[in-house]
């Protein structure tokens, strides 16, 4: 008695016990359920790869707040978002959102758009004009005493000429005492005004700028005097007569106004102060929109304006010549400057991300902060020429959640159902359907228990395993219950047997097949652990432990549940008799006798048209594109039939693709930048001049996009020193003096640039230079890339970018959204190909090893094998015609291939080997094995391919071409193993006998020949 047979008579013999078992060790591990959490993190698949250190270093390095920091974007659209009434709404909508207490803890700026822009411009024009007018009038008050100032002046170089007059004996003593008394009668009317409407304090500070005044004059005419005598030469005249002229407009215009009208002065200059620091914080190098007006104080201002106004306005600011481009980010790329209409704009909400910043990836307090902001939306915003939506990583976390849920919520139901309705059609019996469905259940539970005590969160990439484990059950579940029924046959001919001697016959044929069912596919799934990418890895994992599960609980409950109820049937008078599908007169049977024939007439034949086509699918696998991009996660609109649903299965809303879509193609948003990290001697000019050449290749490029003003989306330390140049004095002369041959690169004293830049704005500087105790480290640069482009694209033109950025000295690499995730399709690519390997040599050498022993044939294992990879082949020529690219799911099509595959043939060929070494010719054998495994096999294709089929109506993306793909996997592999594996067993038979007749021939023939 064989292993095999023992075993099944175990499980027979015992089968209360084992029930009790099974059911006992259900409770135990099912349990592990409660622990399985959800993630939907896109950051576990960017493992680490060169652009994520990058990525990491560039975070670290540059002095942000960014990295604390997540934005939602809002959209409103229309056919005019610049109307007054749209401005107001919008700014409503923010005040909306301060007002949410959810949303108000997490912001970290107040929520800003172009009404915010506009508001603020306006109540600066209005502002400005008061002040204007406000010191006009005061002027209009210190002009009187101005004039005052300028008649001391007057009478004291009066009083000099008069000396000079009387020191050349012009004029004599009388007239001399005369003239002098009336010009100090006169001076002391002017410098001590009586009639003045004037406290005596401002007369104080009068008469202190008068004298003070009359000395500067009295210097005035005394260096005059010196150059007539020659005491001086020209230009020693010229160098102190400026630095009096200096003098004399500062007692005029500062200490005048701001020592006798201090307070009216002081008033003045905060109020221009102030008008400064606004129009700083609105447009400056370093805006900061908390330093702007409060919401309220801009609707009043928009408010009070009417659309003529408002008008004048847009045009100002978003005009091409506008002093500052930062309004223009809060306008659709299609956006023409200066014109008072535009059918898009943004108000952008940044809050706190804790550090999660990577796209797909959010905290709870994200997630629920994103939520408050669209049911804000939602309630509040009642414009009704205008809608609005929002966009941001916590919603797309939350969508993601969402459609895992949805997903297994509706398609593991409809799974069930159509294995439901197929295990009807195959079996006609309700007992053998329910024990089935009884196991596929606890198939379920163990691996959801298994997660949960092993940690492993439930994934997108995850929450296919149970569609999976649904369709590879019940193929466990129909090879159990046909060979039973094939044992026991009817009730005439096997009923002697009984229903255990028949359940452990039919168990004890199947049970080696299961297990090498069982091994190679769950080698095939196992191949997933290696890849780069945790999510796969966790596949690698839960997919292996689903498929050994699901052959220990058909190996164990069901068969012993199966005679427990027919016994329990049986004692009541039901008789249990039922054919197996395919071996009698049913309609499947002509069809399984196609390959039977195929393989007696011409195997060669067969062979060849099937390499062929692999041929054909192998050159189409060559081509085929990988993907990885946030699109991919993100659910789409549910199909019509789903909305249909009743409430416990009706799907939720998905509306983030749409919106995303729309983002990508109308505005520039972060996740389409690529940064550039160059990290060495920075400070060297001709690190800045290989930016510069940078800078031309961007403009130059295609895939690079433009900002609505058209300039490129280009930031660097060169564009950040020209902002700040255009805007500070002080720096524009530092950086007009080391950029001495007037190219807008500075060729020398870079580190003196770098210091003045960081002094005068401290902020943008170390957002594009690093520097550590004073010495410059880094610099980085970001280039925005059209949206409509894929990170593939995206990232060949970078790398030729940053081919213009490479020398000695330095070292330069990228990170952001597109390279990371193009990085990521490489690592999916090389998991796809390192399966195929892993896969091939583990189960190649399974079945070499497998069968050499079992069955005395290593080659039958291979030959086994070959119509396997012929599948394989097929099914990625497949994927090349139906242009379905290599994603985190379809790349587990070479798992899938390589370890359900097997499963088929392996039946076939283990049913072979059973019914040859049983004396049958292998023409009487080929068609026992083909028509007695082929109608489980039909089944099998029925209800599994049917299971990947439902993935179709998935909500995430991949979900839909993933379950089409996988189901004409299961299709070809069906194919492959009831029309090219009979082929294959009749060429493994009939050649070596043919290769011996032939060898036997030739050897006759030289031995006559001799004689």
């Amino acid at each position: 008695m064989d292993l095999s047979t023992r075993l099944s008579e175990l499980v027979v013999d015992h089968s209360r016990l084992i029930i009790a078992l099974v059911l006992v060790s259900s409770l135990l591990i099912g349990s592990g359920v409660l622990a399985v959490d959800r993630t939907s993190s896109l950051a576990r698949y960017q493992t680490d790869t060169p652009a994520s250190e990058t990525q990491r270093t560039l975070d670290q390095t540059f002095s942000s707040d960014a990295e604390n920091e997540t934005q939602a974007v809002i959209i409103i659209r229309g056919q005019n978002v610049l109307t007054r009434q749209s401005l107001l709404a919008q700014l409503d909508l923010q005040r909306e959102f301060q007002a949410n207490q959810t949303i108000n803890e997490s912001l970290t700026a107040r929520p800003t758009g172009i009404a915010t822009v506009i508001a603020t411009t306006g109540l600066l024009e209005e502002r400005g004009e008061k002040l204007q007018r406000d010191a006009d009038a005061f002027n209009e008050t210190v002009r009187p005493l101005a004039d005052r100032l300028n008649r001391t002046r007057e009478l004291q170089h009066e009083y000099h000429l008069l000396n000079l007059s009387y020191e050349k004996g012009q004029i004599d003593e009388e007239t001399y005492q005369n003239r002098s008394e009336e010009l100090r009668q006169e001076l002391n009317r002017t410098m001590y005004p009586s009639d003045a409407n004037l406290t005596s304090d401002q007369r104080r500070a009068f008469r202190d700028i008068a004298r003070q005044v009359r000395d500067l004059q009295r210097q005035i005419d005394r260096l005059e005097r010196q150059l007539q005598e020659g005491e001086i030469n020209q230009s020693a005249y010229l160098n102190r007569s400026e630095k009096l002229e200096e003098e004399g407009k500062r007692l005029y215009i500062q200490e005048l106004p701001a020592n006798v009208y201090e307070d009216r002065y002081t008033e003045l200059r905060q109020r221009e102060a102030e008008l400064r620091e606004l129009r700083a914080a609105l447009v400056g190098p370093s805006a900061d929109e908390d330093k702007l007006p409060p919401l309220s104080a801009q609707r009043d201002q928009l408010a009070a304006m009417n659309q003529s106004e408002i008008d004048t306005v847009v045009t100002q600011v978003l005009n091409q010549s506008a002093e500052n481009d930062r309004p223009f980010a809060f306008m659709p790329l299609g956006y023409t400057p200066g014109n008072t209409t535009a059918n898009a704009t943004i108000i952008v909400v940044t809050t706190e991300s804790d550090g999660a910043t990577l796209p797909g990836t959010a905290t709870q307090e994200i997630i629920e902060t994103q939520t408050a902001i669209r049911d804000t939306i939602e309630n509040e915003y009642t414009h009704a020429n205008t809608s609005a939506f929002v966009f941001g990583n916590g919603l797309v976390n939350e969508e993601i959640d969402n459609s895992m849920i949805d997903s297994l919520s509706i398609l593991l139901p409809l799974s069930f159902l159509y294995v439901l309705i197929v295990l009807v059609l195959l079996y006609r019996d309700p007992v053998d359907i329910a024990i089935g469905l009884v196991g596929i259940g606890l198939v379920l539970l163990w691996t959801f228990g298994f997660m949960g005590w092993v940690g492993i969160d439930l994934s997108p990439t995850i929450v296919v395993i149970p569609i999976l484990l649904v369709g590879l059950a019940i193929d466990y579940s129909n090879h159990v219950f046909m060979r039973y029924r094939e044992a026991r046959g009817d009730a005439t001919e096997g009923g002697g047997l009984g229903i255990r001697g028949s359940m452990v016959l039919g168990l004890s044929g199947l049970v080696t097949a299961l297990l090498w069912v069982t091994l190679t596919t769950a080698v095939g799934f196992s191949a997933n652990y290696f890849s780069p990418a945790p999510p796969l890895q966790d596949l690698g994992i839960v997919a292996p432990a689903g498929i050994i599960f699901a052959f220990l609980i058909f190996g164990t409950i069901v068969p012993a549940l199966k005679v427990e109820a027919d016994e329990f049937l049986e004692r009541r008078g039901y008789d249990r008799h039922a054919p197996p599908i395919g071996t009698g007169g049913d309609r499947l049977r002509p069809v399984l006798m196609v390959g039977i024939r195929l393989a007696r007439r011409a195997p060669g034949r067969v062979i060849l048209v099937a390499f062929l086509l692999a041929t054909a699918g192998v050159v189409g696998a060559a081509q085929l594109n990988t993907s990885f991009q946030q699109e991919d996660f993100v659910a789409e609109e549910p199909q019509a039939l789903m909305t249909e649903l009743p409430e416990p299965l009706a799907p939720a809303e998905y509306n983030t693709r749409g919106n995303l879509d729309y983002l990508y193609t109308h505005f520039i948003h972060q996740n389409t930048e690529t940064e550039f990290l160059i990290q060495g001697d920075v400070s060297d000019p001709g690190t800045l001049a290989r930016i510069d050449r940078a800078e031309d290749r961007a403009i130059g490029s295609e895939v690079v996009a433009n900002r609505t003003h058209g300039e490129p989306a280009v930031t660097t330390p060169l564009t950040v020193m020209g902002t700040v140049a255009a805007s500070n004095e002080s720096f524009n002369q530092t950086f007009t003096a080391a950029d001495t041959d007037g190219d807008g690169v500075p060729d020398t004293n870079v580190t003196t640039v770098y210091d003045e830049l960081f002094r005068v704005a401290p902020e943008l500087a170390g957002s594009v230079i690093a520097r550590d105790d004073g010495e410059y480290q880094a610099v980085r640069l970001t280039v925005a890339s059209e949206g409509t482009y894929s990170n593939e694209q995206i990232t060949t033109e970078m790398r030729l970018i940053e081919g213009e950025l490479q020398a000695d000295g330095v070292s330069v690499s990228l990170g952001g959204q597109p390279v990371l995730f193009t990085q990521v399709q490489q690592q999916i690519l090389e998991t796809a190909v390192n399966s195929f390997y892993y896969s091939f040599i583990l189960i190649a050498g399974i079945l070499l090893v497998g069968y050499r022993l079992y069955h005395g044939s290593g080659l039958l294992g291979l030959v086994t094998f070959v119509p396997v990879l012929f599948t394989l082949a097929w099914i990625l020529g497949t994927m090349y015609l139906l242009d379905i690219p290599l994603n985190v799911l379809t790349a587990m099509i070479v798992s899938i291939t390589l370890g359900l595959g097997v499963d088929y043939t392996i039946h076939v060929s283990e049913r072979f080997s059973e019914e040859f070494e049983g004396k049958d010719t292998f023409e009487t054998a080929l068609e026992k094995s083909v028509t007695g495994t082929g109608g489980a096999l039909f089944g099998s294709m029925l209800t599994t391919a049917g299971a990947f089929a439902i993935l179709y109506f998935g909500f995430l993306p991949p979900m839909a071409n993933f379950g089409l793909i996988s189901a004409l996997t299961v299709f070809y592999a069906f194919l492959a193993s009831v029309f090219v594996l009979p082929s294959a067993l009749v060429l493994w038979c009939v050649l070596p006998r043919v290769i011996r007749y032939w060898y036997r021939s030739l050897t006759w023939t030289k031995t006559e020949h001799h004689s």
